[in-house]
């Protein structure tokens, strides 16, 4: 039998058993972890073991699961720990079923489909992931530099899915994540310093990683132009001013 058939189903009851055991003994962190990135390249290994860059493929669905993971660790309501876990893996299955038609069924797959997939996703894993980070900071007392090397790390991961997910040459790419990687790096710490909810620390951390990496592959593409820089910047100003302006400070 040909064990492409058998693949999504795989996905969708192995994915749910992990986020039952998630949700009824979240105590279980380190096996859980362990689980994800072992269920992850398994997928990953079993879609495309013809290619030395197979393991690219679960790297998204590791980084998304650990960010909510460690997110769901900083907030106390049960309706939105469960929403969190449903849509992820809702949206896990969205993505290995992408990756099997790219693969598989390249007649079914929509073009850029996978890199508006990366596009849209990558602003709610950053923004997880940070505001998990600030929460463990004021929470738990945790030291900053550790913060910052997780932090750090998880923009490597992040940029490096931006690049390959892009398609992009990385001889072309490398100044570019360089400067992503250093500059939201930076402004994490500068965050830090600001007295706000760690949800909104984490959504100017978001969505300044989304602008800049979108004006990076515009400028890397010959896409970008004096004009349309101009409005992405005026317009993730005109967001930050906004929910900063609103923003519950304490």
């Amino acid at each position: 039998m040909n064990s492409r058939i058998i693949f999504l189903p795989t996905v969708v009851l192995s994915n749910l058993v992990l986020f039952l055991w998630w949700y009824f003994r979240a105590g279980d962190f380190i096996f859980i972890i362990g689980a994800v990135v072992l269920l992850n390249l398994v997928l990953a290994r079993w879609l495309n073991s013809h290619n030395n860059d197979w393991w690219s493929f679960a790297l998204l669905p590791i980084i998304s699961t650990l960010s909510a993971l460690a997110y769901i660790l900083i907030i106390s309501n049960a309706n939105l720990v469960l929403a969190i876990i449903i849509g992820l893996y809702i949206v896990l299955i969205i993505y290995w079923r992408l990756i099997f038609r790219y693969i598989f069924r390249h007649s079914f797959y929509k073009p850029f489909s996978l890199e508006r997939f990366f596009y849209y996703f990558s602003f709610l894993m950053l923004f997880l992931f940070s505001a998990a980070a600030y929460g463990i900071k004021t929470f738990l007392n945790v030291p900053l530099w550790q913060l910052v090397i997780a932090f750090f790390i998880f923009q490597i991961i992040l940029t490096y899915l931006w690049s390959w997910t892009n398609k992009l040459d990385l001889k072309i790419v490398w100044p570019y994540s360089l400067a992503l990687i250093v500059m939201i790096t930076e402004l994490f710490l500068a965050v830090n310093l600001l007295p706000l909810n760690f949800n909104i620390s984490a959504f100017v951390i978001a969505s300044s990683w989304h602008g800049l990496s979108f004006l990076a592959t515009e400028h890397i593409s010959g896409r970008l132009s004096y004009r349309r820089s101009r409005f992405i910047i005026s317009l993730i100003v005109i967001i930050w001013l906004a929910v900063l302006i609103t923003a519950r400070w304490f």
